[in-house]
């Protein structure tokens, strides 16, 4: 199974690497680009000036998913923060509820022969 994914995912990335190059081959204008604000102007082919915006956004999304999850994976890793508090183990106002793992739990299949 493990060989199998390895050749698939070998085959998505070769028939990526061919559109990417198929791209940058018919895209070799010049563009000149700018930031805004800043008095700079670079002259740059297209498919460069496209697939840098690219990969610059790949990297920004990716560091911004991977810092998001900062908390949840500082949450995992403390035992600490696992620990139950002393209100969570009281019943509210008298009533009784059922552990939390038969809230979990999910519903048995029904037989139905």
């Amino acid at each position: 199974m493990r060989v199998v994914r390895k050749f698939v995912a070998s085959l998505a990335f070769l028939a990526i690497a061919v559109v990417v190059v198929m791209f940058a081959v018919a895209n070799r204008a010049d563009v000149a680009v700018s930031l805004w604000p800043l008095p700079y102007e670079v002259s740059l082919r297209l498919s460069g000036a496209l697939l840098g915006a690219l990969a610059i956004g790949i990297v920004l999304g990716g560091a911004i998913s991977w810092s998001s999850g900062i908390g949840r994976r500082r949450r995992r890793r403390d035992p600490w923060a696992r620990a139950p508090s002393p209100e969570a183990a009281e019943p509210a106002h008298g009533v009784d509820r059922p552990p939390a793992a038969e809230l979990k739990r999910l519903p048995a299949a029904v037989d139905r022969n």
